[in-house]
């Protein structure tokens, strides 16, 4: 149904501690000198989208807090509708799950790939309840590294409308640089507003100090949880925010 690549094995709960196939094929790559992507932190991992998610992902994406700035713009599809539509123009979506339960509370996605032009756009959509938790901000670093390692794409793009930039203006000129601005292109509440279109450099993001030092903490942790290390889920991420861009 969705195309992912290099996935963590759906029947391998690390919430649990069943970490031992993660660390054996992590070993056995590690060896030939190919690292795994990551797709956990302490608190949430990535993990393949599946028909069991879609109820929850659809009541999300039309909940009274998201369905009016998320997808369908207001419009309320059918469930059916939302399933037929999940993975149309689709390069990679993953389910976000808190590590804690398993249950999902979010969703990134690549979509409209241009891969001879190493272009590709990016979104994320968290549960309410996660908004400035920072879980929005880790599950969107795991993504944009997780798709750099997969495909040679140089720049990713992120669509905007005008009264969601808030959420992550910190960003903005650091990591993301507005690249089109679509004057009064979206009506809402009886205002139009903007979209503005903004590009996500590969080399710029990778080599960022703030992106390289949040990564190795990241890259740490995972490290100790995949070594069932006690406690490890208690630990806190640092608050090092790499982007406030938390859908």
């Amino acid at each position: 149904m969705v195309g992912v690549v290099g996935s963590v094995d759906t029947d391998t709960d690390i919430s649990r501690g069943d970490t031992d196939d993660i660390t054996d094929t992590g070993s056995k790559l590690r060896g030939a000198g190919v690292i795994p992507p990551l797709l956990a932190t302490n608190r949430l991992r990535l993990r393949p989208c599946s028909p069991n998610d879609l109820p929850m992902l659809y009541a999300m994406a039309t909940s009274d807090e998201l369905f009016w700035r998320w997808r369908f713009g207001g419009t309320i599809p059918t469930y059916d509708t939302f399933c037929q539509s999940f993975s149309v123009g689709v390069l990679t979506q993953f389910t976000v799950c808190s590590l804690s339960s398993n249950d999902p509370i979010g969703l990134v996605v690549a979509y409209s790939p241009d891969i001879p032009n190493g272009t590709c756009y990016i979104a994320a959509m968290m549960q309410p309840n996660m908004l400035r938790t920072g879980m929005g901000i880790e599950a969107m670093y795991l993504f944009i590294m997780y798709i750099f390692k997969t495909w040679d794409l140089y720049k990713l793009y992120l669509e905007v409308l005008e009264f969601n930039i808030d959420q992550f203006a910190s960003g903005i000129d650091r990591y993301f640089h507005q690249e089109a601005c679509y004057k009064k292109h979206h009506y809402y509440d009886g205002k139009r507003w903007d979209q503005y279109v903004y590009g996500l450099y590969r080399d710029e993001f990778l080599s960022h100090p703030t992106v390289v030092r949040y990564g190795t903490h990241i890259a740490n942790i995972a490290n100790l949880t995949s070594k069932g290390t006690n406690g490890v889920h208690n630990t806190k991420i640092a608050n090092t925010q790499v982007f406030n861009f938390i859908a």
